[in-house]
Protein backbone atom coordinates (compact mmCIF):
# COMPACT_ATOMS: atom_id res chain seq x y z
CA UNK A 1 0.00 0.00 0.00
CA UNK A 2 1.15 3.13 -0.54
CA UNK A 3 1.43 6.51 1.17
CA UNK A 4 -0.86 8.38 -0.44
CA UNK A 5 -3.45 5.96 -0.33
CA UNK A 6 -2.76 5.95 3.55
CA UNK A 7 -2.43 9.56 4.16
CA UNK A 8 -6.25 10.18 2.73
CA UNK A 9 -8.05 7.32 5.46
CA UNK A 10 -7.30 10.06 7.89
CA UNK A 11 -6.82 13.60 9.14
CA UNK A 12 -4.04 15.55 10.91
CA UNK A 13 -5.76 15.53 13.49
CA UNK A 14 -6.34 12.03 13.56
CA UNK A 15 -2.78 11.72 13.49
CA UNK A 16 -2.64 13.65 16.38
CA UNK A 17 -4.93 11.61 17.93
CA UNK A 18 -2.69 8.36 17.36
CA UNK A 19 0.72 9.93 18.86
CA UNK A 20 -1.39 10.70 21.99
CA UNK A 21 -2.36 7.09 22.44
CA UNK A 22 0.74 5.80 21.59
CA UNK A 23 2.35 8.44 24.75
CA UNK A 24 -0.56 6.85 26.62
CA UNK A 25 -0.06 3.53 25.84
CA UNK A 26 4.11 3.40 26.33
CA UNK A 27 3.47 5.23 29.93
CA UNK A 28 1.54 2.80 30.70
CA UNK A 29 3.90 -0.02 29.30
CA UNK A 30 7.09 0.48 32.01
CA UNK A 31 4.96 -0.74 34.75
CA UNK A 32 3.53 -3.45 33.05
CA UNK A 33 6.77 -3.97 32.01
CA UNK A 34 8.14 -4.27 35.60
CA UNK A 35 5.98 -6.71 36.26
CA UNK A 36 6.25 -9.37 33.43
CA UNK A 37 10.34 -8.75 33.65
CA UNK A 38 9.95 -9.42 37.64
CA UNK A 39 8.25 -12.62 37.41
CA UNK A 40 9.48 -13.93 34.33
CA UNK A 41 12.94 -12.37 33.27
CA UNK A 42 14.10 -10.15 30.24
CA UNK A 43 14.22 -12.83 27.80
CA UNK A 44 11.44 -14.57 28.45
CA UNK A 45 8.72 -11.73 28.42
CA UNK A 46 9.86 -10.54 25.25
CA UNK A 47 9.53 -13.97 23.81
CA UNK A 48 6.31 -14.03 24.99
CA UNK A 49 4.90 -10.53 23.99
CA UNK A 50 6.02 -10.94 20.44
CA UNK A 51 5.52 -14.23 19.63
CA UNK A 52 1.85 -13.29 21.02
CA UNK A 53 1.59 -10.18 18.78
CA UNK A 54 3.01 -11.53 15.75
CA UNK A 55 0.21 -14.59 16.03
CA UNK A 56 -2.32 -11.60 16.20
CA UNK A 57 -0.60 -9.91 13.41
CA UNK A 58 -0.43 -12.97 11.37
CA UNK A 59 -4.24 -14.22 12.18
CA UNK A 60 -5.46 -10.71 11.27
CA UNK A 61 -3.28 -10.65 7.68
CA UNK A 62 -4.90 -14.55 7.22
CA UNK A 63 -8.68 -13.31 8.42
CA UNK A 64 -8.51 -9.34 5.71
CA UNK A 65 -6.55 -12.17 3.03
CA UNK A 66 -3.70 -9.58 3.39
CA UNK A 67 -0.67 -11.13 1.88
CA UNK A 68 2.94 -9.78 3.13
CA UNK A 69 5.64 -10.54 0.87
CA UNK A 70 9.31 -8.52 1.62
CA UNK A 71 11.33 -10.86 -0.60
CA UNK A 72 15.04 -10.48 0.20
CA UNK A 73 15.37 -6.65 -0.84
CA UNK A 74 12.37 -5.00 1.09
CA UNK A 75 13.35 -7.38 4.03
CA UNK A 76 17.08 -6.15 3.93
CA UNK A 77 15.60 -2.33 3.51
CA UNK A 78 13.29 -2.90 6.76
CA UNK A 79 16.26 -5.24 8.90
CA UNK A 80 18.59 -1.98 10.50
CA UNK A 81 15.17 -0.47 11.59
CA UNK A 82 14.14 -4.32 13.13
CA UNK A 83 17.25 -4.32 14.50
CA UNK A 84 16.61 -1.18 16.49
CA UNK A 85 13.64 -1.88 17.10
CA UNK A 86 12.07 -3.91 18.83
CA UNK A 87 15.81 -6.02 19.39
CA UNK A 88 17.70 -3.30 20.24
CA UNK A 89 14.83 -1.10 22.03
CA UNK A 90 13.16 -3.54 24.06
CA UNK A 91 16.65 -5.37 24.48
CA UNK A 92 18.02 -2.60 26.53
CA UNK A 93 14.78 -1.68 28.15
CA UNK A 94 14.10 -4.85 29.51
CA UNK A 95 17.54 -5.33 31.07
CA UNK A 96 17.19 -2.08 32.30
CA UNK A 97 14.10 -2.86 34.00
CA UNK A 98 15.88 -5.08 36.21
CA UNK A 99 17.88 -1.76 37.42
CA UNK A 100 15.58 1.13 37.57
CA UNK A 101 11.85 1.71 38.88
CA UNK A 102 9.06 2.28 36.02
CA UNK A 103 8.95 6.01 36.75
CA UNK A 104 12.89 5.91 35.90
CA UNK A 105 12.18 4.06 33.19
CA UNK A 106 9.99 6.75 31.55
CA UNK A 107 11.97 9.79 32.89
CA UNK A 108 14.94 8.40 30.92
CA UNK A 109 12.62 7.71 28.27
CA UNK A 110 12.37 11.16 27.70
CA UNK A 111 16.07 11.44 25.86
CA UNK A 112 14.51 9.37 23.40
CA UNK A 113 13.12 12.74 21.61
CA UNK A 114 16.37 14.09 21.85
CA UNK A 115 17.98 11.80 20.27
CA UNK A 116 15.45 12.04 17.30
CA UNK A 117 15.71 15.62 16.62
CA UNK A 118 19.82 14.89 16.71
CA UNK A 119 19.59 12.25 14.31
CA UNK A 120 17.29 13.71 12.12
CA UNK A 121 19.14 16.80 11.59
CA UNK A 122 21.62 14.91 10.31
CA UNK A 123 20.38 12.78 8.21
CA UNK A 124 16.68 14.38 6.77
CA UNK A 125 17.86 17.68 7.19
CA UNK A 126 15.65 18.94 10.26
CA UNK A 127 17.59 22.34 11.18
CA UNK A 128 16.52 23.92 14.57
CA UNK A 129 17.70 27.56 15.77
CA UNK A 130 19.60 28.83 19.01
CA UNK A 131 16.14 28.28 20.94
CA UNK A 132 15.76 24.83 19.78
CA UNK A 133 19.28 24.09 20.47
CA UNK A 134 19.12 25.27 23.87
CA UNK A 135 16.13 23.36 25.03
CA UNK A 136 18.12 20.49 23.78
CA UNK A 137 20.80 21.07 26.57
CA UNK A 138 17.94 21.52 28.71
CA UNK A 139 16.56 18.40 28.11
CA UNK A 140 20.10 16.75 28.56
CA UNK A 141 20.44 18.88 31.58
CA UNK A 142 17.02 17.28 33.29
CA UNK A 143 18.72 13.82 32.65
CA UNK A 144 21.78 14.38 34.01
CA UNK A 145 20.02 16.10 37.10
CA UNK A 146 18.13 13.11 37.87
CA UNK A 147 20.94 10.50 37.57
CA UNK A 148 23.23 12.22 39.97
CA UNK A 149 20.44 12.43 42.30
CA UNK A 150 20.25 8.97 42.14
CA UNK A 151 23.75 8.51 43.88
CA UNK A 152 27.08 6.89 43.19
CA UNK A 153 25.37 3.04 43.29
CA UNK A 154 27.00 1.00 40.35
CA UNK A 155 23.44 -1.13 39.68
CA UNK A 156 21.52 2.50 38.99
CA UNK A 157 24.13 3.14 36.50
CA UNK A 158 24.11 0.26 34.81
CA UNK A 159 20.32 0.76 34.63
CA UNK A 160 20.47 3.97 33.54
CA UNK A 161 23.06 3.13 30.63
CA UNK A 162 20.34 0.31 29.56
CA UNK A 163 17.98 2.58 29.06
CA UNK A 164 19.40 5.66 27.56
CA UNK A 165 20.67 3.04 25.09
CA UNK A 166 17.18 1.82 24.88
CA UNK A 167 16.46 5.11 23.93
CA UNK A 168 18.81 5.51 21.13
CA UNK A 169 17.90 2.48 19.45
CA UNK A 170 14.43 3.86 19.50
CA UNK A 171 15.35 6.99 18.66
CA UNK A 172 16.71 5.38 15.11
CA UNK A 173 13.80 3.78 14.61
CA UNK A 174 11.29 6.97 14.84
CA UNK A 175 13.83 8.25 11.97
CA UNK A 176 13.90 5.38 9.91
CA UNK A 177 9.93 4.97 10.13
CA UNK A 178 9.61 8.44 8.62
CA UNK A 179 11.54 7.55 5.72
CA UNK A 180 10.19 4.04 5.08
CA UNK A 181 6.33 4.75 5.36
CA UNK A 182 7.12 5.92 1.90
CA UNK A 183 7.60 2.83 0.94
CA UNK A 184 5.54 0.21 2.74
CA UNK A 185 1.94 0.90 4.57
CA UNK A 186 1.99 0.49 8.38
CA UNK A 187 0.81 -2.83 8.17
CA UNK A 188 3.50 -4.40 6.33
CA UNK A 189 6.14 -3.01 8.65
CA UNK A 190 4.43 -3.74 11.91
CA UNK A 191 4.30 -7.30 10.33
CA UNK A 192 7.88 -7.78 9.51
CA UNK A 193 8.64 -5.89 13.27
CA UNK A 194 7.03 -8.40 14.78
CA UNK A 195 8.32 -11.27 13.04
CA UNK A 196 11.71 -10.04 13.62
CA UNK A 197 10.92 -9.71 17.47
CA UNK A 198 9.54 -13.18 17.50
CA UNK A 199 11.87 -15.03 16.10
CA UNK A 200 15.06 -13.00 17.64
CA UNK A 201 13.78 -13.14 21.54
CA UNK A 202 12.57 -16.85 21.21
CA UNK A 203 15.83 -17.90 19.90
CA UNK A 204 17.61 -16.07 22.83
CA UNK A 205 15.09 -17.31 25.33
CA UNK A 206 15.53 -21.43 24.15
CA UNK A 207 19.72 -20.67 24.43
CA UNK A 208 19.01 -19.32 28.03
CA UNK A 209 16.93 -22.30 28.85
CA UNK A 210 19.07 -24.87 27.16
CA UNK A 211 22.26 -23.24 28.70
CA UNK A 212 20.53 -23.81 32.33
CA UNK A 213 18.41 -26.51 31.66
CA UNK A 214 15.31 -24.75 32.58
CA UNK A 215 12.64 -25.79 29.82
CA UNK A 216 10.26 -26.78 32.12
CA UNK A 217 9.90 -23.74 33.97
CA UNK A 218 9.27 -21.39 31.02
CA UNK A 219 5.42 -21.33 31.33
CA UNK A 220 5.23 -21.45 35.33
CA UNK A 221 4.69 -17.45 35.22
CA UNK A 222 1.95 -17.74 33.44
CA UNK A 223 -0.10 -19.53 36.73
CA UNK A 224 0.02 -16.05 37.59
CA UNK A 225 -3.34 -13.54 36.64
CA UNK A 226 -0.71 -10.67 37.33
CA UNK A 227 1.59 -11.49 34.65
CA UNK A 228 -0.61 -13.25 32.10
CA UNK A 229 -2.52 -9.44 31.99
CA UNK A 230 0.63 -7.66 31.69
CA UNK A 231 1.97 -10.06 28.75
CA UNK A 232 -1.19 -9.60 26.70
CA UNK A 233 -1.42 -5.95 27.14
CA UNK A 234 2.40 -5.74 26.19
CA UNK A 235 1.94 -7.81 23.02
CA UNK A 236 -1.05 -5.92 22.37
CA UNK A 237 -0.78 -2.62 22.61
CA UNK A 238 2.82 -1.45 23.07
CA UNK A 239 4.54 -3.99 20.78
CA UNK A 240 1.54 -4.33 18.48
CA UNK A 241 -1.09 -1.38 18.15
CA UNK A 242 1.60 1.48 19.32
CA UNK A 243 3.88 0.19 16.15
CA UNK A 244 0.95 0.77 13.71
CA UNK A 245 0.38 3.88 15.34
CA UNK A 246 3.42 5.34 15.28
CA UNK A 247 3.90 4.37 11.41
CA UNK A 248 0.27 5.83 10.67
CA UNK A 249 1.02 9.22 12.45
CA UNK A 250 4.82 9.51 11.04
CA UNK A 251 2.97 9.37 7.45
CA UNK A 252 1.31 12.94 8.84
CA UNK A 253 3.92 13.92 11.37
CA UNK A 254 7.97 14.82 10.89
CA UNK A 255 9.58 12.84 13.34
CA UNK A 256 10.30 16.06 15.58
CA UNK A 257 6.66 16.65 15.98
CA UNK A 258 5.71 13.39 17.09
CA UNK A 259 8.43 13.05 19.51
CA UNK A 260 5.94 16.29 21.72
CA UNK A 261 3.15 13.66 22.23
CA UNK A 262 5.96 11.12 23.44
CA UNK A 263 7.39 12.84 26.25
CA UNK A 264 3.32 12.50 27.83
CA UNK A 265 3.95 8.78 28.84
CA UNK A 266 7.23 10.28 30.73
CA UNK A 267 4.98 11.86 32.97
CA UNK A 268 2.26 9.11 33.20
CA UNK A 269 5.15 6.68 33.79
CA UNK A 270 6.23 8.29 36.97
CA UNK A 271 2.10 8.61 38.33
CA UNK A 272 1.04 5.23 37.51
CA UNK A 273 4.29 3.72 39.31
CA UNK A 274 3.89 5.82 42.20
CA UNK A 275 -0.30 4.92 42.54
CA UNK A 276 -0.18 1.18 40.55
CA UNK A 277 3.16 0.17 42.11
CA UNK A 278 3.82 2.13 45.28
CA UNK A 279 7.08 3.54 43.93
CA UNK A 280 8.52 6.48 45.59
CA UNK A 281 8.37 10.28 43.88
CA UNK A 282 10.72 12.56 45.10
CA UNK A 283 11.29 16.18 44.44
CA UNK A 284 13.94 15.49 42.24
CA UNK A 285 11.94 13.54 39.75
CA UNK A 286 9.63 16.32 39.98
CA UNK A 287 12.10 18.99 38.98
CA UNK A 288 14.20 16.82 36.30
CA UNK A 289 10.46 15.91 34.38
CA UNK A 290 10.02 19.70 34.35
CA UNK A 291 13.43 20.22 32.67
CA UNK A 292 13.40 17.32 30.49
CA UNK A 293 9.74 18.22 29.34
CA UNK A 294 10.37 22.22 29.04
CA UNK A 295 13.24 21.32 27.11
CA UNK A 296 11.69 18.90 24.80
CA UNK A 297 8.56 21.01 24.07
CA UNK A 298 11.21 24.01 23.33
CA UNK A 299 13.09 21.87 20.94
CA UNK A 300 10.02 21.16 18.72
CA UNK A 301 7.70 24.11 19.70
CA UNK A 302 9.44 26.97 19.86
CA UNK A 303 10.99 29.57 17.45
CA UNK A 304 10.95 29.11 14.09
CA UNK A 305 9.50 26.08 11.86
CA UNK A 306 11.90 23.89 11.77
CA UNK A 307 12.92 23.20 7.77
CA UNK A 308 13.00 20.00 6.90
CA UNK A 309 13.55 18.67 3.67
CA UNK A 310 12.00 15.22 2.92
CA UNK A 311 14.02 12.50 3.16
Amino acid sequence: MKIDSEKKQFSLITAYLLASANALIIGLSFSFGKVAVTQAGPVDSLAFRFVIAFALCFAYARLKEIHPNFGWKNSLRLLPMALCFPVGFFAFQGLGFLFATSGEAGILAAMGPIFTAIIAAVFIKERYNLIQSLSILLSVAGVIYIAVQQGASLDNVAGITLLLLSALAGAIYAVSNRVLVRSFSSFEIAYFLMLVGAVAFSLASFVQHAVYGTFSTMFVPFSDMTFTVAILYLSLFPSLLATLFVSLALKRLTSAGLTIFLNLSTVISIFVGYFWLGEPVHAYHLIGTAMILAGVVGTNALGKKIDRKNP
